[in-house]
């Protein structure tokens, strides 16, 4: 059983990377299957045995959410966040007992790939299916200063059902890591990558995503490449202008950012909501 078992994690673990391309049910699913060949590897080499002693500070953020919610306890509905954030407590314990050597430096640049192409798959599924439902000119339709797009994937994508705001910070480490590969080994058709991952974020008008994206490949262009200091100018000018030519095309971008400041002490009125007062309102 024990090398059965062991063959199986070369085909789970990459699995578990794919989850951005299902729902949450499948994902979990998967995360089971794993979850259950760990058990069974380790009742083989009769290891019952907590070898990592971080197991608490990784399983910190569990604990957390357990505390809070017996302290405020009143129902069993109250129990609720436990069950959302029993993965922080999952996570950390079967990953300790999964053959280190399932997570080399070769074997972690592979599932980051995974994960990369799985959300490159993600960003082209969304554009694709908008353009399959409306047309281009669509693109550029907002309502409540809102492009359609956006609502597009926030509410009727009928695939890949995942928060865009999470999927998003995907995103932004997946353009860091193909970035990296174009500064670092000169593999510069990465940049179809950090291409397609720079517009979906944009076009989703994820502002903490936006932003980020421009702080990292501004710092990475500097400080982590073997540039010139010519190239290294050369190079942050054409992106600082193609983040302008972004932010003057995409409908309702300027607004999002905008909205931080007007929407602030406004609080929402009908269908007139955003964001921004949103949260300041709840």
């Amino acid at each position: 059983m024990k090398n059965s078992t062991e063959k199986i994690f070369y085909f789970l673990i990459p699995l578990l990377f794919t989850f951005p391309l299902f729902k949450e049910s499948i994902s979990s699913f998967f995360f089971i299957l794993l979850g259950l060949n760990t058990l069974l590897y380790n009742i083989s080499i009769k290891n019952t045995s907590f070898k990592n002693k971080n197991l608490l500070i990784l399983t910190l953020p569990f604990w957390i959410v357990l505390v809070v919610c017996l302290i405020r306890f009143e129902n069993f509905k109250s129990l609720n966040p436990i069950n959302h954030g029993l993965f922080f407590l999952l996570f950390p314990i079967i990953f300790s007992f999964i053959p280190k050597e399932h997570f080399t430096k070769e074997k972690l640049n592979f599932y980051i790939e995974i994960l990369k192409n799985s959300c490159f798959i993600m960003a082209i599924g969304y554009i694709v299916t908008f353009l399959y439902y409306y047309d281009f000119s669509d693109f550029f339709v907002t309502l409540y200063e809102i492009p359609k797009f956006r609502d597009f994937v926030y509410f009727e994508i009928p695939f890949f059902k995942i928060h865009p705001t999470y999927f998003s910070s995907i995103v932004f480490l997946s353009t860091v890591s193909s970035f990296n590969k174009v500064l670092k080994e000169k593999k510069y058709f990465e940049l179809i990558y950090v291409g397609i991952f720079i517009l979906i974020t944009f076009l989703l008008l994820v502002k903490i995503s936006i932003m980020m994206q421009i702080l990292m490949i501004t710092y990475m262009i500097i400080f982590c490449s073997d540039l010139s200091i010519k190239q290294k100018i050369t190079t942050s000018i054409c992106l600082f202008c193609a983040f302008i030519i972004l932010f003057i095309s995409i409908p309702g971008l300027k607004y999002r950012f905008s909205e931080m400041f007007k929407s602030f002490n406004n609080p929402p009125s009908g269908l007139a909501y955003d964001s921004t007062n949103i949260r300041v309102a709840i």
